[in-house]
């Protein structure tokens, strides 16, 4: 009789081996899936960051155009002498920083680009560029600067394209 009950413990250990062993492999099949769809939600986000960089980038070059064509025509005030950023939007980068996906997504030559693109287009930077750009009005220089800023603008237009395609391309 304790030959039985003997190999009716084993099976129960064998079953509930299986059973962790089911559980832990269900666990790690959710944790891909999560991982995957979590990775194509930062995706999107970046995506969509990009397409919105990309029109204020319009906006920021509109104004660039703007003040151009004032200051050729001669009536350009030193105070309407202003950059304006403020519709560059950055608001996914640093969730997407801190949950180590944009690291994942872009390529290490994509985020120093990126980098860059922010650490120029910003409201910080644009107060400067005023500053500089109401100084070299004063020196007459002013349009050789917003040359200047109209083949930055080329610049980073192209570079948010790429990303964007390779954003695209997953």
């Amino acid at each position: 009789m304790t030959t039985l009950l003997d190999w009716q413990e084993v099976w129960d250990g064998i079953w509930v081996m299986l059973g962790v062993l089911a559980g832990a492999g269900m666990q790690i099949l959710v944790a891909r899936h999560n991982t995957r769809q979590q990775g194509k939600f930062a995706r999107r986000a970046f995506a969509t960051e990009l397409r919105i960089n990309l029109v204020a980038l319009d906006d920021y070059e509109a104004r660039i155009n703007h003040l151009a064509t004032r200051i050729s025509s001669g009536q350009a005030k030193p105070e309407d002498l202003h950059i304006r950023a403020e519709t560059f939007n950055y608001s996914a980068m640093m969730p997407l920083i801190n949950s180590g996906h944009f690291h994942t997504i872009l390529s290490p030559d994509d985020v120093t680009a990126y980098f860059r693109f922010q650490g120029y287009f910003n409201i910080r930077n644009a107060e400067i560029l005023t500053q500089i750009l109401q100084h070299q009005h004063s020196q007459k220089l002013s349009l050789d600067f917003l040359d200047h800023q109209r083949l930055t603008i080329q610049k980073a237009r192209s570079s948010l394209r790429e990303l964007e395609a390779r954003c695209a391309r997953g």
